[in-house]
């Protein structure tokens, strides 16, 4: 799920380029119209770094994520 997160987020800031990435992550299959994880055949946390260090090699900067939910608004 947070593989899955990771790639809906980043979709979110720069479009299907996401998707494209993560297709060519090894050991990450998704699906290439929804970006949900299919099959993995790595260790999560090995693709999760390899997806971050990519989508900041071809953007040039940092990429952060916050998956907290902001609870002033709850």
């Amino acid at each position: 799920e947070l593989l899955s997160d990771t790639i809906m987020e980043m979709r979110e800031r720069v479009g299907d380029d996401a998707l494209a990435i993560a297709s060519h992550i090894d050991g990450l299959k998704i699906d290439s119209a929804t970006g949900r994880v299919i099959d993995l055949t790595e260790h999560p946390s090995k693709i999760i770094a390899t997806l971050v260090a990519e989508y900041e090699k071809l953007f040039g900067k940092k990429v952060s994520f916050s998956f907290r939910r902001d609870t002033n608004n709850i």
